[in-house]
C-alpha cells in the first residue's frame, strides 16, 4: 500500500474519531510557538517575506527624502528611457508615485514608475553604461534590461526611515542633493535637487521615507475539493468569510469546489494574491479531483520545477490537508517546496488532521485576516475557535508555517 494511499485513508479515518489532544476546559491558553519540545504550533522564519519591514510588495508609494522633505519625481512624467529622476516639492501626481516589486530569488526589489504603463514598465535605474557602478552615477529612468542598475536593497533604519542601497554594491546608497527641486538638465552629483547614487555615509539626504498610497490587490482561490461519500470540505465559505474576503480587499474571488486539474491549481497559485485548499494530501502531494473520475494530484516535483519567482505575488498559501508539512524545517514537503518558490507565507500541518476542524480554523483564520488580524493573530484565533467548538485540536495543533506570521492580509 503505497504512503500516498495511507495517507488519504489516515485523513478519512479522522472524519470519525475525536481523540486527540484534549483540552481541561474551554478557556485554555493556546500557546503558537513551539514550546518545551512538545509540538503545538512551529512557526519558523518571522521576518517578512517583502524583506523589508513595513514595505508591501506591489504596494504605490511616494518616497520622500528626509533631509528636504521632497519626492522622488520623473521629469513630468515622461515615460521613455533616460528621463531624469530628481526630488521635486508634493504634488499629487504621478510622476511622484512609483510601485514596489519585490524578488524573492535576489532579496531585492525594483521601483516601477505609475508613469510608466501605469507601473507596470520603466523602472528607477543608475546611469552605468558597461561601467561599475561608481558612486557619482546619475539615476533615471529605464527599461528593466539591467538588474545591476536597478536591483534596489530597502533597508529599514527605523521610524519609517530607509536607506535604498544597491544589491550589486550595497556601499553605494541612492541620494539627493540639497533641498531645492530638481530639474531635467541637472544630472551631475552636486546639480541642485538631483539624485544619484554615492558612499553609503548615513547622512539624511541618504534617507528615504514611504507613504503608501495604494495597493494593487490580487484574487483569492479557495478550493474545497468533494469526495464522494464523505464529509464536505467546502464549509468554511460562509457569509462570515464572504464578508472577510471582501474586508481584505481582493480583486476576484476563484471559488471551485470539485475537481481541478494540476495545471490549473498551479496557474491559480501563480497568480492569486492568497491560496486555500482543502482536500486530502499528504507529505509531498495533495488531491485534486475525485477518485471516480480519475486521481488528479498536485505533487512535490511539480512545485519544485517552478522558478524560484513563481509564487512571488502569493501572499499566503493554506495547504488544509493532511501531512503537507510532515517533518517540518528540512524536510521535502509541500509547505517547504512552495516556500520556496517565493510565497510570502505557507501554512501547512505535520501530521493528520481532521476534516470538520480544518473547515472551522480556515473560517476562523480568514474572518480574522478580515478583521486586520496579523498571521499569528488569526492562527491564534483559529485554533481557539476549534478548541472552543470541540475540545480538542484533531490534529490541528500541529502546525507549520514558512515565512512571515506578522503580516495582515488587509490593507
Amino acid at each position: 500500500m503505497t504512503k500516498k494511499l495511507i495517507s488519504v485513508l489516515l485523513c478519512v479515518a479522522l472524519i470519525f474519531t475525536l481523540s486527540v489532544n484534549v483540552f481541561a476546559n474551554d478557556t485554555q491558553t493556546i500557546p503558537i510557538v513551539e514550546e518545551n519540545g512538545s509540538e503545538i504550533i512551529e512557526i519558523e522564519n518571522q521576518s517578512t517575506r517583502s524583506a523589508t519591514d513595513g514595505i508591501i510588495n506591489s504596494g504605490i508609494y511616494r518616497i520622500k527624502n528626509v533631509a528636504s522633505g521632497k519626492y522622488m519625481n520623473v521629469d513630468y512624467g515622461i515615460d521613455a528611457n533616460g528621463t531624469n529622476i530628481y526630488q521635486w516639492t508634493a504634488d499629487g501626481s504621478t510622476e511622484q508615485k512609483f510601485k514596489v516589486a519585490y524578488s524573492p530569488s535576489t532579496d531585492s526589489y525594483m521601483l516601477y514608475a505609475m508613469c510608466s504603463s501605469n507601473g507596470t514598465n520603466r523602472v528607477v535605474d543608475v546611469t552605468r553604461g558597461s561601467t561599475p557602478l561608481t558612486s557619482g552615477q546619475n539615476i533615471k529612468l529605464y527599461n528593466p534590461t539591467d538588474p545591476t542598475s536597478q536591483e534596489i536593497k530597502i533597508v529599514s533604519l527605523g521610524s519609517n526611515k530607509y536607506k535604498l542601497v544597491m544589491r550589486a554594491n550595497q556601499n553605494l546608497a541612492i541620494t539627493s542633493y540639497g533641498t531645492s527641486n530638481g530639474s531635467a538638465s541637472g544630472t551631475t552629483a552636486t546639480s541642485a535637487g538631483n539624485i544619484f547614487i554615492s558612499t553609503y555615509t548615513g547622512s539624511t539626504n541618504q534617507q528615504w521615507q514611504f507613504e503608501l498610497l495604494e495597493i494593487q490587490h490580487g484574487s483569492i482561490t479557495l478550493y474545497g475539493i468533494q469526495f464522494p461519500n464523505q464529509i464536505a470540505r467546502n464549509v468554511y465559505y460562509t457569509d462570515a468569510v464572504e464578508q472577510a474576503i471582501s474586508n481584505i480587499g481582493v480583486s476576484a474571488v476563484n471559488g471551485i469546489f470539485n475537481g481541478v486539474t494540476a495545471d490549473t491549481a498551479l496557474y491559480r497559485m501563480k497568480t492569486s494574491m492568497i491560496w486555500v485548499i482543502h482536500t486530502h494530501g499528504y507529505q509531498q502531494g495533495i488531491q485534486l479531483n475525485h477518485p471516480t473520475e480519475g486521481e488528479s494530484w498536485l505533487e512535490y516535483e511539480d512545485i519544485e520545477a517552478l522558478s524560484n519567482d513563481a509564487f512571488a505575488s502569493e501572499r499566503c498559501i493554506i495547504y488544509g490537508t493532511c501531512s503537507a508539512g510532515e517533518g517540518a524545517q528540512g524536510a521535502e514537503n509541500m509547505v517547504n517546496i512552495t516556500y520556496q518558490k517565493g510565497a510570502m507565507t505557507v501554512i501547512g500541518w505535520t501530521t493528520t488532521v481532521t476534516t470538520v476542524m480544518v473547515d472551522t480554523w480556515l473560517e476562523a483564520f480568514l474572518v480574522s485576516c478580515g478583521e486586520g488580524s496579523s498571521i499569528s493573530e488569526a492562527m491564534g484565533d483559529a485554533i481557539t475557535e476549534v478548541s472552543d467548538t470541540y475540545h480538542q485540536f484533531g490534529g490541528l495543533g500541529n502546525i507549520y508555517v514558512r515565512g512571515s506570521t506578522t503580516q495582515k492580509l488587509i490593507s
